[in-house]
């Protein structure tokens, strides 16, 4: 009977115990540990800024200024380009022979040395009518025919100098005519596209590439006037540039190298360039919010280290 007693206590206390439940907010997934509290991510209003688009900073459009048939494509769209590298080449094998005869002309001073010889042999003869002339022989027409020969050997040289040095400009305007047939990058940048296939013929001044540089972007960022002159905006001034890409927003940092000196009274507006380096080669065309005070808040923990300029490597001694 004592013990069936003990029993109906134990349970009578067993039930009247306190349980303290987890709150809902603070069990992690499926209850397990707590999740640590985020802060919402900043929107872009609270950025502030003007709204524009990127865009290359240099873009060129490829042409041949007569027709041409094209006879190689070395380097496709896409692919990125140093100044002076060869893209496309047109049928040029006329321009080649015409350059090499005429090397064969500019690289000889055959002429200039034959009329030196004349003029030496001139001069002696010349030496030889005076000699004669000493010894009380010798005539004066003869001296005078041979200082006329003379003069006129040093003529025939002048004139070898020059069409010598003519033939020297004319293989530099072969090469030059040569050269037309390459179309060459204008600048380090991309090829953005080709739009010529290998044996077709283009007309003159028609497209046939097009090598872009997004490295550094611009910006052109339609500004109220109002804030412009308040801020007294010129080139050099910091920027504070968001762009729409992919994962979390940062701020870039950017400067200003134009301010328009006209105004857009329609839209109350001033053009004011910004260059944004690009050392990702984001493409041009990406909305873009700029503003040209310091981000605040949120956004100004989001500011992106500035680019380091690459050293050049010392050649070995």
């Amino acid at each position: 009977m004592k013990d069936r007693l003990s029993l109906v206590a134990a349970l009578i206390l067993g039930a009247g115990a306190a349980v303290t439940p987890v709150a809902p907010a603070q069990q992690g997934p499926a209850g397990g540990a707590p999740a640590a509290a985020t802060r919402p991510a900043p929107t872009i209003l609270e950025f502030g800024g003007e709204k524009s688009v990127t865009r290359s900073s240099r873009d060129a459009t490829l042409a041949f200024t007569f027709p041409a048939e094209i006879a190689e494509i070395l380097i496709r769209g896409g692919e990125p380009v140093k100044k002076g590298d060869l893209i496309i080449r047109a049928r040029d094998e006329e321009y080649r022979h015409q350059r090499d005869l005429q090397r064969l002309l500019a690289e000889t001073d055959l002429e200039v040395q034959k009329a030196q010889a004349s003029l030496d042999q001139a001069k002696v003869e010349y030496d030889a009518q005076l000699h004669a002339k000493s010894k009380g022989g010798g005539s004066k027409i003869d001296i005078d025919r041979a200082q006329t020969a003379v003069r006129l050997r040093e003529v025939e040289l002048e004139i070898a100098k020059i069409t010598y040095e003519q033939q020297k400009i004319q293989l530099k305007f072969r090469e030059a005519q040569l050269e037309r047939n390459y179309l060459r990058a204008p600048f380090d940048g991309r090829v953005d596209d080709v739009s010529v296939d290998v044996g077709e013929v283009k007309k003159d001044s028609e497209r046939v590439a097009r090598v872009v540089s997004v490295n550094p972007l611009w910006i052109d960022v339609p500004t109220p006037t109002a804030q412009t002159m308040l801020l007294a905006l010129k080139p050099g001034d910091p920027a504070w540039v968001v762009l729409d890409t992919p994962g979390e927003a940062a701020v870039r940092k950017g400067k200003v190298i134009e301010v328009a000196a006209e105004a857009d009274p329609a839209s109350n507006t001033r053009r004011i360039r910004v260059e944004l380096p690009n050392p990702q080669e984001h493409p041009a065309g990406l909305t873009s919010w700029v503003r040209f005070k310091p981000p605040t808040g949120e956004w100004a923990s989001r500011i992106a280290p500035e680019p380091v300029a690459q050293t050049p490597a010392k050649p070995p001694q």
